[in-house]
């Protein structure tokens, strides 16, 4: 049985219901809203549910080599020079996949090829991988992303592509945007070259994949990441220059400007300069979604309405949650929509106090007086805005900026400047004129690097672990209240905001983590030090194990003949043993290995056989983790009772077992799943079998046919040496470090 959504004949009978109580609840105004929001509440349950099934995204459920003939659809250039493309598939051959994916994500390491366009028809030797999961309990779920994208599956190719069809007739609109994007993309990094070029490109053309890793990090550290995502900053920017302009324009003739009112000719002409934009850009979900709130608010220019209020934040949420309901769980709309609602609000106070007549906010009208407002502005907005934003981007990334609010204060006024530039820039490339403006567009775009990568090499730690999901909702409902409501009500946001605030500091963290391949095992030691099993283990796993929990320390394993002071991993042909807490704790690679520990584990992480099943049997307390369920249900989280947390008096309660709770295992993905984990039971591991391996093959240069039987494989070598006795002495030098 398999859960899609919690949606059935329930939700349309309780919006019927809700939705006649609501008719006929007039006198009472309360019962009214409460029916209103149980309709809003169910309508938003069912439009998630027609988004679940109007994607029914097909993704690959296990590792497959194919032959893909496919149109391509995106080209991205990577800092390390390989090339990713975004593919359309056409077709599959040798094996034909009889639930082939129709989107795809390639890599190519090598970019020794004949020159390829997007819309070009190419075929490849593919190796296609499922998308990740969660790497630990509650973290980002990439199915989840892949899946709303409509992409399903990655991998890389297996040698080159070959351009079967470069014809110009089969182009649609999107290729055609694509190749203009590509285009554009590279006229940029010709103006402006280095890394100055890539930011540049990404910018105007929404192409981010050239930028290196540093600046990312340096950006992302100092709170300016926002700089390179094409959202409401971006759009304002350009709608705003837009609307100023094409007004300016208008208003130099005479004979229009005294018939027609060219404010609303110029939202007109704005808005298509922010179509445009969009198109442009490539259409991200942050570009839509800050298009959709400009649009609202030109819309209301037109008609004089009030262009920046709470109700047209809230009609642009309502379309974006009818178009695109799951990016409600995203971090770029939560960030944005925070913002945004901040500076609303506080725009608002400050209009409030203006017309009160408070001295410290009317303009003195000296030049220093307007450079001390613009700088008051200047901090207030980021202040504000980063105050706003803080708590979900440390949700979503475990990451704060410390240094925020001073890089923000000495870019934002070089932001300000260059990127209209950029839009002169734009416009004068049909002309040949736009040299002089990607100049300083570059050399705009090269200060902000510098500043970034100074006080990114002077900012303190930013990890802060991971935040509760009920401190994250109570924080959430106290910015609310404390934005939105204008009378007493807003009260409510002082005992919401501190209950949230307390339970952020009660979160209870897993002790032991596991990687959902099973490659990489981490133990908490306590005082910000994490022991992995694993010194060459993912890059991308330790990072976020590193920020969610604020590691300070990684105590790699070491050789059971070796000495070591430290308390972490001692591994000996593929075995690994820790002790934690009194429990103690065997990592093996195959099912008949760790039949030898029963006896003496608490926990038996078996990491490379998914036809491990009962091996201990019933009567053993040893709990088992094997790659079959992590195939299954993900990377595990597993907390040991508060009782055992101690080290001391370890070895007594390795004695006494029967004295010992049980251990608490919190995978990342449940069961029965969801739409977009499904893909996760087709897998070997996850259906229980061992890798595939073919029964026969030619031998190089022979001709002649040699079989491979199930003894070649890893595995069935690795039982061959379990059946045999486990030596004491080995078990021993595991348990008791060697001295």
């Amino acid at each position: 049985m398999t859960r899609t959504s919690p949606i059935g004949w329930w939700t349309v009978i309780a919006t019927l219901i809700t939705f006649l109580v609501a008719s006929a609840a007039a006198p009472w105004r309360w019962v009214k809203v409460v029916s209103i929001a149980i309709v809003l509440v169910t309508i938003g349950i069912g439009t998630a549910r027609f988004q679940e099934m109007r994607l029914a995204t097909p993704m690959v459920g296990s590792v497959v080599n194919t032959t893909l003939t496919a149109q391509i659809m995106r080209i991205e250039k990577r800092d390390n020079g390989s090339l990713r493309y975004l593919l359309d598939i056409r077709k599959t051959e040798r094996p034909t996949l009889r639930f082939a994916p129709e989107r795809v994500l390639i890599t190519q390491r090598s970019t020794e090829t004949e020159k390829i366009e997007v819309g070009d028809i190419v075929m490849a030797r593919v190796r296609l991988l499922p998308a990740s999961g969660p790497v630990m309990p509650g973290s980002y779920d990439f199915g989840f992303n892949a899946f709303f994208r409509g992409i399903g599956g990655n991998g890389f190719v297996m040698g080159k592509l070959a351009v079967l069809d470069k014809s110009e007739k089969s182009l649609s609109f999107s290729i055609a945007v694509e190749r203009m994007r590509t285009r554009l993309a590279e006229h940029v990094r010709s103006r402006i070259g280095g890394v100055e070029g890539e930011i540049a490109a990404a910018l105007i053309a929404g192409v981010r994949s050239g930028i290196p890793d540093e600046i990312n990090a340096a950006l992302r550290q100092t709170g300016l990441a926002h700089v390179l995502s094409i959202s409401g900053l971006h759009m304002a920017m350009v709608t705003g220059f837009a609307m100023a302009g094409f007004r300016v324009l208008l208003a130099l003739i005479p004979s229009l400007a005294s018939r027609y009112p060219i404010k609303k000719i110029a939202a007109v002409l704005a808005l298509l300069a922010a179509s445009f934009y969009l198109v442009l850009s490539g259409a991200e979900v942050a570009a839509r979604r800050s298009f959709i709130m400009v649009a609202i608010m030109l819309i209301a220019v037109i008609f004089d309405r009030a262009a920046i209020t709470m109700r047209n934040v809230a009609l642009s949420a309502l379309v974006i949650f009818a178009i695109s309901p799951h990016q409600i769980l995203g971090p770029s709309f939560q960030m944005s929509y925070a913002a945004t609602i901040a500076l609303i609000a506080a725009y608002g106070a400050w209009a409030r106090g203006k017309r009160s007549g408070a001295w410290w906010l009317a303009p003195r009208g000296s030049v220093t007086a307007s450079i001390a407002s613009y700088i008051a502005a200047l901090s207030m907005t980021a202040i504000v805005a980063g105050g706003a934003t803080t708590i979900f981007g440390a949700y979503h990334f475990y990451r704060v900026s410390p240094l925020s609010l001073p890089t923000n204060l000495l870019v934002m006024p070089i932001v300000s400047i260059f990127m209209p530039v950029g839009v002169l820039a734009m416009i004068m490339t049909p002309l040949g004129l736009d040299a002089p403006f990607f100049y300083v567009m570059g050399e705009g775009i090269g200060m902000m690097n510098a500043i970034a990568l100074w006080l990114g090499s002077l900012s303190p730690d930013d990890a802060v672990g991971r935040i509760p999901e009920r401190s994250l909702v109570a924080l959430t409902i106290a910015c609310l209240a404390l934005t939105l409501f204008r009378t007493r009500l807003v009260l409510l946001s002082v005992p919401v905001g501190l209950l949230g605030l307390v339970w952020l500091f009660q979160r209870t963290e897993p002790d032991i983590l596991i990687s959902e391949n099973g490659k990489l095992v981490g133990a908490r030691l306590g005082n910000g030090t994490l022991a992995l099993n694993n010194g060459r283990g993912s890059a991308f796993t330790i990072d976020n194990w590193r920020y969610a929990f604020q590691v300070t320390q990684i105590v790699k394993p070491v050789s059971s003949t070796k000495t070591s002071s430290e308390n972490g991993f001692r591994c000996q042909d593929r075995t690994c043993y820790i002790d934690l807490g009194g429990y103690a704790i065997w990592t093996v690679d195959s099912a008949q290995s760790a039949r030898g520990f029963c006896d003496t584990a608490d926990l038996l992480i078996i990491t490379a056989d998914a036809t491990a099943k009962n091996i201990c049997g019933n009567s053993s307390r040893a709990q088992l983790v094997t790659l079959r369920d992590l195939a299954r249900r993900g990377a595990v989280g597993i907390h040991i009772p508060r009782a055992h947390v101690s080290r001391e008096g370890a070895l007594d309660r390795l004695q006494n077992r029967d004295a010992k709770l049980p251990l608490n295992i919190v995978h990342a993905i449940n069961e029965p799943y969801r739409v977009w984990h499904q893909y996760r039971q087709y897998s070997r591991e996850a259906r229980g079998l061992p890798p595939f391996q073919p029964k026969a093959r030619l031998n190089a240069g022979s001709g002649q046919r040699s079989d491979t039987t199930a003894s070649d494989h890893p595995t069935q070598r690795n039982k061959r040496v379990a059946n045999e006795t486990i030596p004491e002495d080995r078990l021993q030098s595991l348990v008791a470090p060697s001295q």
